[in-house]
């Protein structure tokens, strides 16, 4: 959808176009603690050296 200049600057709001395509997910499949705790290990390292010392 586009959206005029004058009408974008009035407003915050971003609309995007409708998107088509396939997702699924297997309940089956078991993902180890050791994968989840290493990208909450990263993301976590990461948010912390960017914000300014206490």
């Amino acid at each position: 959808m586009a959206v005029a200049a004058d009408d974008a600057a009035a407003s915050d709001i971003v609309r995007a176009d409708a998107v088509e395509g396939i997702f699924s997910y297997d309940q089956g499949t078991l993902t180890a603690h050791e994968g989840i705790a290493g990208v909450f290990a990263k993301a976590a390292a990461a948010l912390c050296t960017a914000m300014p010392a206490a």
